[in-house]
C-alpha cells in the first residue's frame, strides 16, 4: 500500500523531501522580536497559547533573537496549554507584569490574544506603547481596528492554502511538483502598538 499524499501548511517541512508550503515560523518570531528591539525594549515577554509545532517556532525565534543581544530570560516566557482567546491575552498580560512589573513589551503569539492583552492595558490604564508595546501574529481581522492597532506578522494563509491544495492535488495524481517546498515569505507590520 501506497503512503497518502500530505502537504504541510503554514511551515516548511524540517527536511528537503517534506511536501510543505508556508514560512518559516522561526524567522518571522525572529523579525518581531528585532523590531521590538530597534524600538529600545529589552524586556520583551513572549506570552503564547495551544503550545502547536508552529508556536514554538515563533517562541524560538524570539528566543534566539534575544540570545544574540544578551537580553534572553527564560522567566519572560508565558506559556499556556489552552486555545488562544482573548481572555488568554489578558489573563497571559496580567501573569507577565505580575511576575516582571519591568515587563516593556510583550510578542503574543497570536492575534487574538494580542488583542485581548491590549484591552486588558485599557483595563489597567496601562499606556500601549509608551509604558508596554504589544505585539501579534497573524494580521487577524480586527488588528487594524484596535486602540492603538496592533503590530503583527501578516501570513499569507489564503496563498498558502492554494498553493497546497495544488500541490496535493498532483501528488495524488502521481505527479512530482516542481519544488517540494514553497516558501511564502511573511510581512512585518507596524502599526502603532509597538
Amino acid at each position: 500500500s501506497s503512503a497518502i499524499p500530505c502537504v504541510h501548511m503554514m511551515e516548511l517541512g524540517t527536511d528537503r523531501a517534506t511536501p510543505s508550503v508556508g514560512f518559516s515560523q522561526e524567522d518571522a518570531g525572529a523579525a518581531i522580536t528585532a523590531h521590538l528591539l530597534a524600538r529600545g525594549h529589552r524586556r520583551i515577554a513572549f506570552c503564547a497559547g495551544q503550545m502547536d509545532a508552529r508556536v514554538l517556532q515563533r517562541a524560538a525565534g524570539w528566543r534566539h533573537t534575544l540570545q544574540q543581544h544578551g537580553l534572553y530570560d527564560p522567566a519572560l516566557e508565558f506559556l499556556s496549554p489552552q486555545p488562544t482567546s482573548m481572555a488568554l491575552g489578558a489573563q497571559l498580560l496580567g501573569d507577565a507584569l505580575a511576575r516582571d512589573p519591568h515587563i516593556d513589551a510583550a510578542f503574543f503569539c497570536n492575534d487574538d490574544i494580542a488583542q485581548g492583552a491590549l484591552l486588558e492595558a485599557q483595563r489597567r490604564h496601562i499606556r500601549v506603547p509608551e509604558q508596554i508595546a504589544i505585539a501579534g501574529f497573524n494580521d487577524l481581522p480586527g488588528s487594524d481596528q484596535m486602540l492603538p492597532p496592533l503590530t503583527t506578522v501578516r501570513t499569507p494563509r489564503r496563498q498558502i492554502g492554494t498553493h497546497a491544495a495544488h500541490m496535493l492535488l498532483q501528488l495524488m495524481a502521481g505527479h512530482t511538483p516542481d519544488a517540494l517546498q514553497h516558501d511564502l515569505g511573511f510581512e512585518l507590520v507596524v502599526r502603532s502598538s509597538s
